[in-house]
C-alpha cells in the first residue's frame, strides 16, 4: 500500500490577473537584458574592509550601480576594531543606525543629484513620478564565515543619466569610510544602451 495519496489536480491559472503596476523609477525593468559595463574601481580600503564599484548594468531607461563590500579580520587589527567588524558581519545581532549605513549619491552633468542610504528600500519611496533623478537601493546579498564577509549592493538610477560626467559619491561611516567620489563617463553608458535586448523578443 502506498504511503502518499494522490495530490488534487492543479487549478487552472486565472485569466483575469492583470500585469503588476510597475513604476520605472523604483526598479530596473525585468523584461530587458541590460548591457554590463565593467567599471571595476576601488572606492575605499580601511583596516578590515574594502568597498569597490564592480560594474554598471545599463538599461534603456536607467542604470543599476553594483557595489561590492568585503569585511575580514586581519592581522594587526586591534581587538576593538575586530569586534566592530564582527558586529557588522552578524547583522541579525546588530544593526547600525541609518546614518552609519552605506550611503551613495550621484551628481549628473546637468547639475541634478540624488542620494540614498542602504537602510532604505524602494518600498519606502513615494509612488509619484519624481521631479528629478531617483536613486534607490533595490537589493543585494551577502555571505561568508566567521572571519570573512562579502556583500553586494545594487542601486537603481532613473532615468538614464545625461551625457557627460557623472560623479558617484559614497560614505560608509559605520566602518570608517569617509566621504569620497569617483567620476564616470555617462556618455558611454548612453551609447551602450542601444544594445539592450528584450527578454521576450522572438
Amino acid at each position: 500500500m502506498a504511503f502518499f495519496e494522490p495530490l488534487p489536480p492543479t487549478p487552472a491559472p486565472s485569466q483575469s490577473s492583470a500585469p503588476a503596476d510597475v513604476r520605472p523609477w523604483l526598479q530596473a525593468p525585468t523584461d530587458e537584458i541590460p548591457v554590463a559595463v565593467p567599471l571595476v574601481h576601488r572606492l575605499a580600503r580601511v583596516p578590515g574592509a574594502s568597498l569597490h564599484l564592480r560594474r554598471i548594468d545599463v538599461y534603456r531607461a536607467g542604470v543599476e550601480i553594483i557595489l561590492r563590500f568585503d569585511m575580514g579580520v586581519e592581522v594587526g587589527v586591534d581587538l576593538d576594531r575586530t569586534r566592530e567588524l564582527r558586529d557588522f558581519m552578524h547583522p541579525r545581532g546588530f544593526r547600525p543606525e541609518p546614518a552609519r549605513q552605506l550611503r551613495i549619491g550621484v551628481k549628473l552633468s546637468d547639475g541634478s543629484r540624488a542620494d540614498v542610504s542602504a537602510d532604505s528600500r524602494a518600498g519606502a519611496r513615494g509612488l509619484e513620478v519624481p521631479g528629478g533623478p531617483s536613486l534607490v537601493f533595490t537589493g543585494g546579498g551577502g555571505g561568508g564565515g566567521a572571519d570573512r564577509w562579502t556583500s553586494e549592493f545594487r542601486a537603481w538610477l532613473w532615468p538614464l543619466p545625461p551625457a557627460g560626467a557623472m560623479t558617484l559619491h559614497y560614505l560608509f561611516e559605520g566602518i570608517g569610510v569617509s566621504e569620497g567620489s569617483i567620476e564616470l563617463d555617462a556618455t558611454k553608458l548612453r551609447e551602450v544602451s542601444s544594445g539592450v535586448l528584450d527578454a521576450w523578443a522572438d
